[in-house]
């Protein structure tokens, strides 16, 4: 099943304020697009460890999608576990 952790987006360069938020597991992209749209979320953050990031716009957004402000790739460098051990911390190059 689904599992979550709080999370928390953080922009390198500082421009963007703290965005609280949550690290899902074990689900669909499209089950969680849908999640994030209904909560008026314009697009998610997909990834495995060691890979990049990629910014998946909902389906809301995918109409008009805003400028996005990501100009550097993320990569996932540590694996969540569902019991809340060593988290998921994202590396922006």
């Amino acid at each position: 099943g689904w599992w979550h952790l709080p999370a928390c987006g953080l922009d390198p360069d500082g421009r963007w304020p703290p965005e609280p938020g949550w690290l899902v597991g074990n689900a669909p992209l499209a089950a969680l697009s849908e999640l994030a749209g209904g909560f008026g979320q314009a697009a998610i953050l997909s990834g495995r460890v060691g890979d990049e990031a990629r910014l998946i716009w909902s389906e809301a957004a995918a109409q008009t999608p805003p400028e996005s402000s990501l100009s550097r790739s993320s990569v996932i460098t540590k694996e969540a576990t569902p019991t809340g051990e060593p988290s998921t911390s994202k590396e922006t190059r």
